[in-house]
This record gives structure tokens, C-alpha cells and sequence, in this order.
């Protein structure tokens, strides 16, 4: 059974700015195929949230994040918590960012 998915503002912003990049990089087809593995992701959060990685930090604001690859973008990551109401995506980073300091 599928939980609701609630995109976050820093979310929509993320995937605005990966986008973007792919465009500006002249890939629109690798961008497409990143929108679409990207909402292949959200479906599978949703139909199973507890199976992204427990985010592993000391830090008590980034308590009970999740963490789940984008499928086929494996160097970029879907940053999550479950809570009562759905699911809330928090932020999409590629891999090589300072995650800890921004997220």
C-alpha cells in the first residue's frame, strides 16, 4: 500500500537545479531520463519508505532521515523522512556535495 509523498520547496528546488544543469550541459535526454528514474524513485519510497538507508548523523535536526539512490543515477540521493501524514521529501543531492552542512 502506497503512502503520499509530500515534495518539500528545498526539494522542488533540488530537482529544478538538477535539471537545469542537464539542460545547460546540452543532455535534455539524460534530463529526461533522470525526471523520469527520479519519479520511479517517489513511487518506490512510496509504496515501501522503510527500505531507504537510515541517514547515519549526530546531528538531532537530521534524526530519522532516510536515504534512497535515484535508480539508474546512483551518484545522486533522495533524502526523506516518514511521518504520520506521508512521506516528505526533503532534499535531492548528488553524492559528491557537502550533504551534512546543507542538508
Amino acid at each position: 500500500m502506497s503512502v503520499t509523498v509530500v515534495q518539500t520547496s528545498g526539494s522542488y528546488q533540488d530537482l529544478k537545479r538538477i535539471l537545469t544543469y542537464f539542460l545547460d550541459q546540452n543532455e535534455p535526454g539524460v534530463g529526461s531520463r533522470f525526471a523520469d528514474a527520479f519519479d520511479e524513485t517517489l513511487k518506490s519510497i512510496a509504496d515501501n519508505p522503510e527500505l531507504g538507508i537510515p541517514w547515519d548523523s549526530e546531528e538531532k535536526r537530521l534524526e530519522n532521515v532516510r536515504v534512497k539512490l535515484v535508480q539508474g543515477f546512483e551518484k545522486y540521493l533522495v533524502f526523506y523522512r516518514v511521518l504520520r501524514d506521508g512521506v516528505h521529501i526533503l532534499r535531492i543531492f548528488h553524492g559528491h556535495q557537502d550533504i551534512e552542512n546543507i542538508l
